[in-house]
């Protein structure tokens, strides 16, 4: 209910915005992927910065899900031009993953700065899949979901492909496994925006170097340095400990595509156990 109530807020909020959206920023950074690698928390420590404005929400998917509703529904989530010390950025964890959407950003908004968080893919997947579990749209185990994903989201995926407006809700849900083959999603950021513009970070460094690593995101995206009391992971949730069979299975599917991504960035990350 409580969910349902702030959604029909944000609608009231966003039609008495379309009044003046012509009035309204457009993101200056664009924090796009991965989902559960750690950008709610860095979209966090940025909202408590005195130069970042926030959006209406923090995701907002105008690049994925709502496109067609044109680029004033857009700045309508955002908030009022203000003088070149503050700025706005748009966090939703899809935008590397989902087809288009990297190329609209790029038409669009072809000087954002774009932030790419990585975390270790397989527990990238497996933090997935609890999310969708708590949400109670995951009824199936990890591995039977695992085994069963790329028959649930094919078709998904061709009419997304194929349809520059199709909102796949499989593909966005039970896309455990394909959303950690991060070089292809890499390689498109890299592709459309200049590469002083792209930052990628680790997630496991992100949160084991929070100070120094948000330090580097400000600079990136053009703040001022400012320090935090207290740097909390946002979204950090318990589960289970995954089946070690699982988990090998997993490190040696991803290994290929993860050699790949290390020899694209000139960086190794310690995703091997």
């Amino acid at each position: 209910m409580r969910k349902f109530l702030v959604g029909r807020y944000n609608d009231v909020l966003r039609q008495k915005n379309m009044l003046g959206a012509d009035k309204r920023q457009l993101p200056k950074f664009m924090i796009v992927g991965v989902q559960k690698g750690g950008t709610t928390s860095l979209s966090r420590y940025l909202s408590m910065h005195p130069g970042d404005e926030s959006a209406l929400v923090k995701e907002l998917r105008y690049f994925t899900r709502y496109y067609s509703k044109g680029l004033n529904w857009y700045r309508a989530n955002l908030p009022l031009q203000a003088n070149n010390e503050v700025i706005c950025g748009d966090a939703t964890p899809h935008y590397m993953f989902y087809p288009h959407a990297m190329e609209r950003i790029a038409q669009d908004l072809p000087d954002a700065k774009i932030i790419a968080m990585l975390r270790n893919p397989v527990d990238r997947a497996y933090s997935g899949y609890y999310h969708e579990v708590n949400w109670k749209r995951e009824t199936l185990s990890f591995e039977q979901a695992i085994d069963k994903e790329e028959e649930r989201i094919s078709d998904d995926l061709k009419r997304a492909e194929e349809n520059d407006y199709y909102w796949g809700h499989n593909l966005i849900h039970f896309s455990y496994v394909r959303k950690g083959i991060y070089i292809e999603q890499v390689k498109r950021c890299l592709e459309l925006f200049p590469k002083e513009n792209v930052m990628v970070i680790e997630s496991g460094n992100f949160f084991k170097n929070t100070n120094m690593v948000f330090k580097e995101v400000l600079d990136f995206i053009g703040l001022s340095g400012f320090e935090l009391g207290e740097y909390k992971n946002v979204n950090k949730r318990k589960y289970p400990p995954m089946n070690p069979e699982t988990r090998k299975t997993l490190i040696e599917y991803y290994r290929p595509y993860n050699e790949q991504l290390y020899e694209y960035l000139g960086q190794r990350f310690d995703w091997d156990k």
